[in-house]
């Protein structure tokens, strides 16, 4: 994933950022157990939203541990402990960031993306594995979402319905018979959050580099605004309605979910954060996926 779901940390409560951390902690601590030490660096704030999410609509109380942190063994830090729900999310996280990975290579990303999937690959595999049906979900969106690509589509909304469909098949496919539509249309609708904002962010970089982008061929005229500050500003409406409409739909659909635990923190995530994080990316704040929590 990409690092866009997080907390509006000044209205989070010091219990629920301490409880977020610990989601946060628990994932870095499985996945290097699970897939080894390589694979911690694909630990981010997406899937973390995601387990506490899944976790309160189960009506499971997370249980936790007290331990060192392998960045520094002398600060012991709580974290989650996992449990099989657990586990899923983190192996279908190792493979949504493989092919992530493997995507950014075939759109000529290079060693830069060449070297972290050559280190992910062990991971992925184990993963892929442990959740064939899932790996199976990811990969065919992938190829659907390229074919868009190719095909030049100028429609964000529709170059982002492939990445919303993988994320709702992919929580129907972890959560079994204890799915529901509700929880699978939030997915859905994150999951177009998360690509548009993600395609706004790389405006710049994919411009230069010539590289596909819904907005840059719904638009075509990126070049004589002269850098994405311009660009934004001429189409500033359109894009954002677009963007807070999906956040619209996200939260219709959060609205309809029994969630038990962790509720103040998602509600922080889900109303604050989400439009937070678009106003940073649409405002031009640098790195905005690589923020701090």
């Amino acid at each position: 994933m990409y690092g866009y779901v997080t907390p509006d940390k000044p209205y989070l409560r010091f219990k629920d950022f301490s409880l977020f951390r610990a989601f946060y902690c628990g994932t870095c601590k499985r996945t290097g157990k699970l897939y080894g030490q390589c694979a911690r660096m694909i630990t981010n704030y997406d899937v973390t939203f995601l387990e506490t999410l899944i976790f309160s609509y189960l009506g499971m109380r997370p249980q936790f541990d007290y331990k060192g942190c392998v960045l520094n063994t002398f600060k012991k830090k709580h974290s989650v402990v996992a449990d099989e729900t657990f586990d899923r999310l983190v192996a279908f996280n190792a493979i949504l960031s493989y092919h992530n990975l493997e995507d950014d290579v075939v759109d000529g990303e290079g060693l830069k993306k060449l070297l972290p999937k050559d280190l992910l690959r062990k991971a992925y595999r184990r993963a892929k594995r442990a959740l064939p049906a899932v790996e199976e979900i990811v990969r065919k969106r992938y190829k659907e979402l390229r074919r868009l690509e190719e095909a030049r589509t100028d429609s964000a909304d529709r170059a982002a319905d492939p990445f919303g469909k993988m994320m709702r098949e992919c929580v129907r496919e972890i959560l079994g018979e204890k799915s529901g539509t509700g929880i699978e249309e939030f997915a859905y609708h994150l999951g177009k959050f998360i690509y548009l904002i993600d395609a706004i962010d790389d405006l710049d970089k994919d411009f230069k580099k010539k590289h596909y982008n819904p907005y840059l061929f719904a638009y075509g005229d990126y070049k004589e605004c002269g850098d994405r500050a311009a660009f934004l500003a001429g189409h500033r409406a359109e894009i954002e309605g677009g963007i807070h409409a999906t956040i619209n739909r996200c939260i219709e659909f959060y609205n309809g979910l029994n969630l038990t635990e962790a509720r103040e923190l998602l509600d922080n995530v889900v109303y604050r954060g989400l439009r937070r994080k678009a106003q940073m990316v649409l405002d031009g704040e640098k790195n905005a996926s690589k923020e701090k929590i």
